[in-house]
């Protein structure tokens, strides 16, 4: 059931028309997927191939995600993939995210970057003890790699043709974000 996320320092965004939704419905979900289509970046998003709705559809219903809105528009969606580490009782996890450019200003992209970066540490998933989230970014792709350190991710590599990137292996970059990490970036400790 969609609802809006209500995690703190969510809240307590500099622009009020941002905000966040959880399991958002098919409509939802069928919309974004079009304009990115109209935008032309699908193929960004999804590096590897050009997913039909129907495989989107599926993906965004099987693991936890949300989307972004602006002024009452979709304007982005953010997904986990949740791996538990080991028998430790504690979970990774490798998240994505995805706005509309012609959307979203630098500043919006950021902030909802960060909203869903606290929403992966301490509103996805509550009852999981998420202990590190972790992206891959097509080297390329440098606005990408200057995003997650805005967002205070370590960049890892790069990894030598890890990825497809407009057709070609491309070399790649892992990103991550310990919760301790995260932590620091909230003006707290562990």
């Amino acid at each position: 059931m969609p609802g809006e996320c209500t995690i703190k320092s969510m809240q307590a965004t500099t622009s009020a028309h941002l905000r966040l939704m959880d399991a958002p419905s098919e409509d939802l979900l069928a919309t974004l997927y079009q304009r990115f289509k109209d935008e032309g970046t699908l193929d960004m998003i999804f590096h590897e191939q050009r997913p039909r709705l129907s495989q989107l559809l599926e993906k965004f219903q099987a693991i936890p995600c949300v989307v972004a809105i602006s002024r009452d528009l979709v304007v982005g969606i953010g997904w986990l993939n949740y791996e538990k580490v080991s028998n430790s009782g504690h979970y990774r996890a490798e998240g994505g995210l995805a706005f509309l450019r012609k959307r979203v200003s630098p500043a919006e992209t950021l902030e909802l970057g960060r909203m869903m970066v606290d929403y992966a540490f301490q509103g996805c998933r509550p009852e999981l003890y998420l202990e590190a989230l972790y992206a891959t970014v097509p080297a390329p792709n440098r606005a990408s790699r200057l995003f997650l350190r805005r967002l205070g991710f370590a960049l890892i590599g790069p990894i030598p043709k890890y990825t497809l990137w407009n057709g070609e292996l491309a070399d790649s970059y892992f990103a991550a974000i310990t919760r301790e990490q995260w932590q620091q970036t909230q003006g707290g400790g562990p």
